[in-house]
């Protein structure tokens, strides 16, 4: 349960900084709402039972308290996701870290802010490891 609140609070943390501008390059999609709380678009990879931190940070209102409103998009791949920062309809991605570093061998400045969830998503089957 520790775990869930750091992860909660470092993401928080993080959106706060990006969207005040401290750091941040990109256009991004951030915007001011007539209720004076700030737009902050975050791209998930999927729908997924790992990105649970999120939803229930969202839920329980912890965005709104910091002054922020999350609009929660889809882009079915993390490909797809990341792509959606790179393009500027989101401000964040949530998808497997591996395309920060991706990004910056092509010469891109991908950078992690916060891990969602602090554990490493594994599949099983039946108590066996997953097919591959």
């Amino acid at each position: 349960m520790k775990n869930w609140k750091i992860s909660t609070v470092s993401f928080i943390a993080a959106a706060v900084l990006a969207v005040s501008g401290c750091g941040a390059t990109g256009s991004g999609s951030s915007s001011s709402s007539e209720s004076g709380l700030t737009t902050v678009t975050i791209n998930q990879a999927v729908k997924t039972l790992s990105y649970l931190p999120l939803y229930v940070a969202q839920d329980k209102g912890y965005f709104k308290a910091e002054g922020i409103d999350i609009k929660l998009d889809t882009g079915g791949s993390g490909s797809a996701a990341f792509s959606a920062v790179l393009g500027g309809s989101a401000d964040f991605s949530i998808q497997d870290p591996v395309f920060s570093p991706k990004s910056h061998m092509s010469g891109g400045d991908g950078v992690i802010v916060s891990a969602v969830m602090n554990a490493p998503a594994e599949s099983t089957l039946s108590g066996k490891a997953a097919p591959r």
